[in-house]
């Protein structure tokens, strides 16, 4: 719940319906709850921490809305360290992380949030290498999550593997906020199809 409130929050900062971004208490208790040493832990009933490329999404826009550059860098430096073996260069973030990656498989939602968070952190804090970074996302976002459907054209896939055979293929259109889409499609307007196919 605490998630949900911090997240309907950010969306109001971010399109000026709620006070400065210095007075956002509710970042400061995620923050406090969730953030170590640029990592968004996520708790189950058992209390072991682990972390997903959404939460460290979400945790990058958060810190955005805020203007925290040294979380945001953090949060980064911990995707393309831990989820990326390396960097965006080598592969797309595995979106499950415990002690070691726990599963490899990427998850294109997320993938797009933090593509987006990039090109919003170009804006804010005028550094054309998260730009970079970001269309390398999305470069490998098309080249491995995309599917052809004779019937509806272009499709994104929720994740690498697992959502595709020689028979069908599974989609989810809740993947695909619109303003993430609009703001990817300002950079890759293969971005506006494959959302408007779904």
């Amino acid at each position: 719940m605490k998630l949900i409130k911090t997240f309907i929050a950010a969306l109001l900062l971010a399109f000026g319906l709620n006070a400065s971004a210095q007075e956002w208490p509710l970042y400061d208790d995620f923050m406090n709850l969730h953030y170590k040493d640029g990592r968004i832990y996520d708790y189950d009933n058992s209390n072991q921490g682990f972390t997903t490329s959404e939460g460290q999404s979400y945790g990058m826009f958060f810190a955005l809305i805020q203007k925290d550059k040294e979380r945001f860098d953090r949060m980064l430096e911990f995707i393309e360290k831990e989820l990326c073996e390396g960097s965006f260069d080598n592969k797309l973030p595995s979106w499950k992380f415990t002690d070691k990656t726990f599963d490899k498989n990427n998850a294109t939602d997320s993938d797009l949030f933090i593509a987006y968070d990039l090109i919003c952190a170009s804006e804010l804090f005028t550094d054309e290498s998260y730009l970079t970074k970001a269309k390398i996302i999305l470069k490998k976002v098309k080249k491995h999550c995309v599917v052809n459907s004779k019937m509806l054209g272009s499709l994104l896939l929720p994740g690498t593997y697992g959502f595709k055979n020689d028979e069908e293929f599974v989609i989810n259109p809740s993947y695909y906020p619109p303003f993430v889409m609009q703001k990817i499609a300002s950079i890759d307007r293969d971005y506006l199809v494959y959302y408007e196919n779904a």
